[in-house]
C-alpha cells in the first residue's frame, strides 16, 4: 500500500468526534491491560523554541508510529506544518500513513476529555461550562455532547469576539442552546460539567464558584503545559476523585510535580482504571470530580491509523 499523507481537510471529510472516542476508549483499555507502549514525550529545545517527540505502539491494531510537533517561534497558533503524525504498520515496518495538522491532534484531545466525561460525569449531566475559545475548547465540547444528553452551554473568552464566534459557530454545529458570558463565574455556576482549555497565566475562575457534583476537565492545568496553569490549587485539593490519563506524562515534568502538592499527587489515578471498572470514576452524586489531561502518548497514533483506515474505504 502506497503511503498516504492526509491533512486537516481529510480529518474534517473523513473522521467524526464519535469515531475518535471509541478508538481512543479501546487504547486507553489496551494501556490497562498492558498491550500498548506509551512512554512519555520528550522535548529538544531548538532555537526560540522545542521539538516536541513521542512514540508509541497498539499490539492490537498492528500499528506503531511517531509525533512530532514543533513551538518555534511567537506565534503559537500552530500551523499546518508544524504537527505531523507518521504511522508504521507493526508487522514490515511499511509506512502507512502521514498525517499533517493540527486538527487529528485536538480531536484526539478532545476524545479523552469525552472518554473522562463519559467515566467521571453524572450520567444525568445537561449543563455545560466552558472557558476558552480555541481548537481545544471545541472539541472537548463536541466531545461531552458525544457521551452525555447536553441541553445547553455557557462559554466565556475574555474576548468578546471570540466567545460570540464560538458560540455562533458551536450552536450551529450541535444543535444545541450555546450562550457567550461575560464572566468566568457565570460559565461556571450551575455546570455539570466545566471544560477548561486556555493558555492564561494565572487561574481562570474562582473555585468556591463550583457547584457540588461537577465535573472538571482541565487541559492546561500545569505550568508545564501552558507555561502557566489555568487552575488555582484549591480547585485539586477540593475535589474528591481526581485522575489523569497519564501518570508516567506528569512524572517526567518536575515543574508538573511541584504544582501538584505531595499529598495530591498521591491521590491522582489513572483514567483507565475506570475504563476497565479497576475503580469508579464517581462514587457519589454530590462530589466533585477532576480530569488533569495530559495528552496521552499513543491516542494521537490510534486516532490516525483509524482516519487512513476511513480514507480509504
Amino acid at each position: 500500500m502506497d503511503c498516504r499523507i492526509l491533512d486537516d481537510d481529510d480529518v474534517r471529510r473523513y473522521y467524526s468526534m464519535k469515531d475518535a472516542i471509541d478508538v481512543v476508549e479501546e487504547f486507553i483499555r489496551d494501556k490497562a491491560m498492558g498491550k500498548v507502549f506509551t512512554p512519555p514525550r520528550f522535548n529538544m529545545n531548538v532555537g526560540s523554541g522545542a521539538f516536541v517527540f513521542s512514540v508509541s505502539s497498539a499490539k492490537n491494531q498492528k500499528t506503531a508510529g511517531f509525533r512530532f510537533y514543533s513551538t518555534i517561534g511567537n506565534d503559537l497558533k500552530i500551523k499546518r506544518n508544524r504537527h505531523s503524525m507518521t504511522v508504521v504498520d507493526y508487522e514490515t515496518g511499511n509506512i502507512k500513513g502521514i498525517i499533517l495538522g493540527k486538527l487529528f491532534g485536538s480531536i484526539r484531545t478532545g476524545a479523552i476529555g469525552g472518554v473522562a466525561i463519559r467515566h467521571m460525569s453524572r450520567p444525568n449531566s445537561k449543563s455545560v461550562g466552558v472557558i476558552g475559545s480555541g481548537w481545544e475548547a471545541r472539541t472537548q465540547l463536541e466531545a461531552a455532547v458525544v457521551v452525555r444528553n447536553i441541553q445547553s452551554v455557557r462559554v466565556y473568552s475574555p474576548n468578546p469576539e471570540h466567545r460570540k464566534k464560538y458560540a455562533l459557530e458551536m450552536r450551529e454545529k450541535l444543535g444545541i442552546d450555546i450562550a457567550d458570558v461575560e464572566t468566568s463565574d457565570e460559565a461556571v455556576t450551575g455546570a455539570d460539567i466545566l471544560i477548561c482549555a486556555t493558555v492564561s497565566k494565572m487561574p481562570v475562575f474562582n473555585p468556591t464558584t463550583l457547584k457540588e457534583g461537577t465535573h472538571l476537565n482541565s487541559l492546561a492545568w500545569s505550568p508545564y503545559l501552558s507555561g502557566e496553569q489555568e487552575l488555582a490549587p484549591e480547585v485539586i485539593r477540593m475535589s474528591q476523585i481526581i485522575a489523569t490519563d497519564s501518570l508516567a506524562q506528569v512524572d517526567s515534568h518536575e515543574k508538573a510535580k511541584k504544582f501538584l502538592e505531595n499529598d495530591q499527587r498521591q491521590r491522582i489515578v489513572e483514567l483507565d482504571d475506570f475504563v476497565v471498572a479497576r475503580r469508579k470514576g464517581r462514587n457519589l452524586p454530590g462530589e466533585n470530580t477532576l480530569f488533569l489531561s495530559t495528552g496521552l502518548p499513543g491516542t494521537e497514533l490510534v486516532v490516525a491509523n483509524d482516519l487512513l483506515k476511513r480514507s480509504l474505504n
